[in-house]
């Protein structure tokens, strides 16, 4: 009975240094998210034959119907199996604790950040579900090294699934049976895009203006210490003591502007993914027109790239500064660690954003010289 059942579930495969570190991540957080909704959870030191650990791997990854790749700690393993998935083709989505881990190339792929922090490690759970649902459905694409700088081999025949794999999906499909949506053409891929470069655009400036607007707070507090102390009034220790304690609050206000920006961007730039790569696989330049639209939408996508590289760099030199204050107070010291956990975490997006950006500038040049 539990050999039929498995049978049925559609399969995961994990890759992750063989280290106890990972034990915890791998049975607490991983295999119960994805066993939740309908997946066998592997990984290859979980499979009962450990004699030929490479053939373990190199079958779990054929067979599964979703990779997930954890890149923290830059393990040479599980880089050179996460290549082999990638050339597989599987749907691979990359895991990490810290951003820095991820090559510059590999940030423009889905990859999710994570802290096995009490409060926080739940979310990679929540992550891996919302990923997992909609693989299996088939409402989420992956997009790999492979497959875009050599799109002849989307045309290499994988694995097919099995009877029992695809009554799951048809199953899950049948859940939210939709009427069908008529092909998307070139222009529908590019009006989309350009609404959700739109979005990302908006979200970006208002990044920029929370910035400014805490930078100017705490000039106004620094020129207000500095007059304090000139002063040599009685009281100035209390008098300073009060005014960290605004800033504190003010950079707890702000962070809180900057923390709900965040699943905006995510959401905005999936979006942007989404159509993009549906205008590079899906879609043809037919005629002149074709090309100068495919043109000017290269054009957006490079000042897009611009806006977000400067995005970034303001909040990579914000993050310093509020770095500086900490050891004026204990709240400052509070509010410091929570705003920079707050831009670790954009930072983190934006440099995906930017290296998606240029990958896709390089892609789109491509298809504009090749085509008409």
């Amino acid at each position: 009975m539990k050999r039929e059942l498995e049978q049925t579930l559609l399969r995961a495969f994990v890759l992750m240094p063989f280290d106890l570190e990972f034990d915890k991540i791998f049975n607490d957080l991983i295999k119960p998210a994805l066993e939740e909704v309908g997946y066998d959870v592997k990984r290859a030191d979980s499979i009962v034959n450990q004699q030929n650990i490479l053939k373990d791997v190199v079958r779990g990854i054929a067979e599964a119907d979703l990779v997930v790749a954890d890149l923290t700690s830059v393990n040479p393993n599980v880089f050179y199996e996460l290549g082999i998935s990638h050339t597989m083709q599987r749907p691979t989505v990359l895991l990490t604790q810290s951003i820095e881990d991820v090559p510059f190339d590999l940030k423009s792929y889905r990859v999710i950040q994570y802290s096995i922090r009490f409060d926080e490690a739940p979310q990679l759970s929540q992550a891996l579900k919302d990923i997992g649902e909609k693989a299996k459905s088939g409402n989420l694409g992956f997009g790999n090294p492979v497959t875009d700088f050599l799109p002849q081999m989307r045309k290499v025949r994988l694995p097919t699934l099995t009877k029992a794999k695809k009554a799951v999906i048809e199953a899950e499909r049948g859940k939210e049976a939709k009427p069908e949506e008529e092909e998307k053409g070139l222009w529908d891929f590019v009006i989309d895009g350009e609404m959700s470069m739109n979005d990302i655009t908006k979200c970006t400036e208002r990044m920029t203006q929370a910035m400014q607007e805490i930078a100017k707070k705490m000039q106004q507090r620094t020129d207000e210490v500095q007059k304090i102390t000139q002063s040599r009034i009685p009281g100035t220790a209390s008098r300073i003591h009060k005014i960290a304690a605004a800033t504190a609050s003010d950079i707890i206000s702000h962070a809180e502007k900057l923390k709900e920006e965040q699943p905006k961007f995510h959401n905005a730039w999936e979006s942007f993914d989404e159509n993009v790569t549906g205008l590079l696989q899906t879609t043809r330049i037919y005629n002149k027109k074709d090309k100068e639209e495919g043109i000017k939408f290269r054009s957006q996508v490079k000042d897009l790239r611009l806006g977000t590289r400067n995005t970034l760099d303001g909040l990579r030199f914000y993050r310093k500064t509020v770095e500086n204050l900490r050891g004026i107070s204990r709240d400052v010291n509070r509010a410091s660690r929570r705003m920079s956990h707050i831009l670790d975490l954009l930072i983190s997006d934006l440099e995906g954003a930017y290296s998606y950006c240029t990958k896709i500038l390089t892609l789109l040049d491509e298809k504009i010289e090749q085509e008409v």
